[in-house]
């Protein structure tokens, strides 16, 4: 068990705080601006490895990146579906359509706490099957 906190620190969880606000600005301005969202996190695992690379080498990097890209993923995840869900209502407004699809704030609430535990649990579970399997040349290969 002591082992599993030597993984957080707090150098870790300042720069996947800074990340993941860089992530949570810039998912919705590049979903609206090229109409598709994009994969943040290989961004992020770049700045992140040129900050903890220093200090940080071999399993304990990859572990510790590997923290970082699911902060990343869930983050962009989440604002992405902001996004999407205040489509519904630009175009009810905007357009004057009527959209049948009305999402309650319960609702929205629901869905994104059952994918987020579903993430965690898809994400956390295998992670150390994934880390040292030696044959995958990246955590996510």
């Amino acid at each position: 068990m002591r082992q599993f906190f030597r993984e957080f620190h707090w150098r870790l969880m300042l720069l996947g705080a800074f990340l993941c606000t860089l992530a949570a600005v810039a998912t919705p301005y590049v979903t609206l601006r090229l109409g598709m969202s994009t994969d943040l996190t290989y961004g992020g695992m770049l700045l992140a490895s040129a900050v903890l690379g220093r200090r940080t080498k071999g399993k304990d990097l990859a572990i510790e990146l590997n923290i970082l890209q699911t902060m990343i993923g869930v983050v962009s995840g989440i604002a992405f579906m902001c996004v999407f869900l205040a489509s519904y209502t630009y175009i009810q407004l905007i357009d004057g359509r009527n959209i049948t699809f009305n999402v309650t704030w319960w609702q929205s609430f629901l869905w994104l706490t059952v994918l987020s535990v579903l993430g965690v649990l898809m994400g956390v579970l295998p992670r150390r099957m994934i880390l040292n399997d030696p044959s995958l040349p990246w955590p996510t290969g």
